[in-house]
């Protein structure tokens, strides 16, 4: 355990000081932040509801989102390859570290730095929910807060099994990108998923990306039933 501590400290030090790298992937995902809030809002501009949602919570999810990505996403998939491809992997199996928990360790350095950068929009987004008149119940907040470090381990899970893909491929960029493109599209990065024709909505509900991505947020905006959840 206190090598697990150790290891976060070192990671969030180390993304203090290459914390120029933190702040573009942020600017990349803000990117998205505003490109698909203003198509869907362009397509609801005459007023009234977009299955189900309103223009203001269009806005509440997409932000909510972005802060979720950012902070509880995972990306070991490139860390790992890499550590394959340099022989690095090899260093950590001949010591007494387990590999894949100093991974996690690693991951939670990183989250706390990117928390610090965002607690501005944090709170912002916080007051918009608020004042907005969508502040969620208390069964709501529990109800997410409660998904997230599970869903957490999940995304870090399917991120090291592409990154341990590098022990059978020696080039992983091309999985990688594979694996990002498939995680925007069934994650609810690009919409709500009320907002994706029917048949699609199978596919986007059955899967473990949903489940990391959009289903949390759900929850949060009061569009997930007891049953669902619980299912």
């Amino acid at each position: 355990m206190n090598l697990f501590w150790a290891t976060i400290k070192i990671s969030f030090q180390r993304a203090l000081a290459y914390r120029a790298t933190t702040v573009v992937w942020i600017l990349f995902g803000f990117v998205w932040l505003l490109l698909w809030p203003l198509m869907w809002l362009a397509i609801l501009r005459s007023g009234g509801t977009l299955s189900g949602y309103t223009a203001i919570e269009i806005i509440l999810y997409f932000i909510l989102l972005f802060l979720q990505l950012q902070i509880f996403n995972s990306h070991v998939e490139d860390s790992i390859s890499t550590d394959v491809r340099d022989g690095e992997l090899t260093l950590y199996l001949l010591r007494p570290v387990n590999y894949l928990r100093y991974e996690w360790g690693t991951e939670w350095g990183s989250r706390l730095h990117r928390m610090l950068l965002l607690s501005p929009f944090i709170v912002g987004a916080v007051a918009l929910l608020f004042f907005s008149h969508h502040w969620p119940s208390l069964w709501q907040w529990l109800g997410y807060f409660t998904l997230l470090l599970p869903l957490t381990f999940l995304r870090f899970l399917l991120s090291a099994s592409v990154g341990l893909l590098s022990l059978w491929f020696t080039e992983m960029g091309g999985w990688i990108h594979f694996f990002w493109i498939v995680e925007s599209l069934l994650a609810g990065e690009l919409s709500p998923p009320e907002f994706m024709p029917v048949a699609w909505q199978w596919f986007i509900f059955h899967n473990p990306f949903y489940l990391v991505g959009a289903f949390p947020l759900r929850v949060l905006l009061g569009k997930v039933g007891v049953v669902e959840y619980l299912i």
